[in-house]
């Protein structure tokens, strides 16, 4: 529903945390081309920071697997302000953050906060739908694995900071406006060039989040939850048996992914 986008920086310049992006429009990187693999129960591209991101996901949870170079220094072409992509390298330490923000950025008020230990992030808040009226409530719960942790925090718009690790009224900080907000995680090199993020949600908190991610990825097995996915995939579209005979491939992708998206709303709201 486009709710709660995660974004892995592989390094921040000069190591220094505040010098990455966190608005979305600053931290928009172009894909590589040609990269992109979609199929129903995974997806993948890389990007031009050199991360290379994969997701996958089961009913009320997901899993993402950013690859990073193996290097010390990692090749990062920051957008600049002239509209030219200006190439740099960065140390190679990620940084990933959570962004309250939606598509349609129609959040009102929300909370979020970072675990400094553990790196776990919590949150939600009031958002719209994207069509139809009123408005809903939603909550995530995000881990990860793959690398120590070396300083956590928030960020308010641009502006990050390591001193404050939760943001929202419930936490005596003042009511979130529109825009990006959220919590920030930068890790020290990863010694197997990956990080698994997790991320659950739910309409009823942020702790039902957390369960509902730690029932069902349990174990962070990416390459098991992209199976059960396609099985799970398999068995919901298989109620159709169409004779392809003679059709265009690209009406097939068409109607084939129509029905996709035909099942990808939620159904059950007490989750």
């Amino acid at each position: 529903m486009g709710n709660f986008p995660l974004f892995a920086h592989p390094g921040c310049p000069e190591d220094d945390f505040k010098k990455c992006r966190y608005v979305g429009a600053d931290r928009a990187i172009p894909r590589t081309n040609g990269s992109a693999t979609a199929r129903p129960g995974y997806f993948a591209v890389r990007l031009n920071n050199s991360v290379h991101a994969e997701m996958t996901a089961t009913a009320h949870a997901s899993l993402f697997r950013f690859s990073f170079p193996p290097d010390a220094e990692v090749p990062y072409t920051y957008p600049a302000s002239s509209n030219e992509d200006v190439p740099q390298s960065v140390p190679n330490s990620p940084l990933i953050l959570m962004d309250l923000v939606d598509l349609g950025n129609s959040r009102s008020g929300g909370d979020i906060k970072v675990n400094m230990a553990t790196g776990r992030m919590e949150g939600g808040g009031g958002f719209r739908p994207s069509f139809g009226h009123g408005s809903y409530k939603a909550y995530f719960c995000a881990d990860f694995q793959g690398a120590e942790i070396r300083r956590t925090g928030t960020f308010l718009r641009a502006n990050a900071t390591d001193g404050t690790q939760a943001l929202g009224s419930t936490y005596g900080t003042t009511r979130l406006s529109q825009g990006s907000a959220g919590t920030w995680v930068q890790f020290a090199q990863t010694p197997q060039n990956q990080i698994l993020a997790r991320v659950g949600v739910s309409f009823i908190s942020a702790s039902r989040a957390c369960q509902n991610a730690e029932r069902e990825i349990g174990d962070f097995d990416f390459g098991r939850v992209v199976t059960a996915a396609e099985v799970a995939w398999r068995d919901k579209l298989s109620v159709i048996k169409a004779d392809h005979a003679g059709l265009d491939v690209d009406l097939l992708k068409t109607f084939w992914s129509g029905v996709y998206r035909t099942m990808l709303s939620p159904q059950n709201w007490y989750v």
